[in-house]
């Protein structure tokens, strides 16, 4: 009976010290717009350890809003935060559900190059957005329009992922919400 007592004993000391653990975390996958603070608390989930707590293996990705839209309804993700295509791909009859949202308005900006001072010297400028479709294009189009702007004649939008933006902000100066 010793004996077996200490063979039972190695196996659970075998297993509370396992720095494997038995149960594996379940992979789960979120995709989101870009780096922006609105998504600080995945990160900090992530590095204090919270998700693995719950045994979540959390796979933040970063992507343009189609590839978001498009990796939730083929399977390939869990969960998207790009409520602006979602909302876009719901329209058009995507079957998608908009289930959070953590502000009660959007928060966006519209950043320029040094050479533009007011509204009106964007006109026949070139905007780089994440979707055309997306909020950052709808939000850009209704502030060039509430300062006097044609959004359809008078700009150029372009679809860029966000390094792409900011990289073409510094060296071409297209403004960049």
């Amino acid at each position: 009976m010793g004996h077996l007592h200490r063979i039972v004993a190695a196996v659970l000391l075998g297993l509370l010290f396992n720095p494997h653990p038995i149960l594996a975390a379940e992979k789960f996958f979120i995709s989101i717009p870009g780096p922006t603070l609105s998504y600080v608390p995945l990160y900090y989930g992530q590095e204090k350890g919270f998700f693995a707590q719950e045994r979540l293996d959390l796979q933040v990705l970063v992507v343009r809003g189609i590839v978001g839209i498009s990796s939730l309804m083929s399977g390939e993700i869990d969960v998207t935060c790009h409520a602006g295509s979602g909302f876009s791909a719901a329209l058009r009859g995507v079957p998608v559900k908009i289930i959070s949202v953590t502000r009660d308005r959007p928060i966006h900006e519209l950043i320029v190059g040094g050479a533009i001072n007011r509204p009106a010297e964007m006109k026949g400028k070139s905007i780089a957005v994440g979707s055309l479709d997306g909020t950052a294009a709808i939000m850009t189009r209704r502030i060039l329009q509430a300062k006097g702007l044609d959004a359809q004649k008078d700009v150029n939008f372009l679809s860029m992922d966000t390094p792409a933006r900011l990289q073409s902000l510094f060296l071409a100066g297209l403004p960049a919400p």
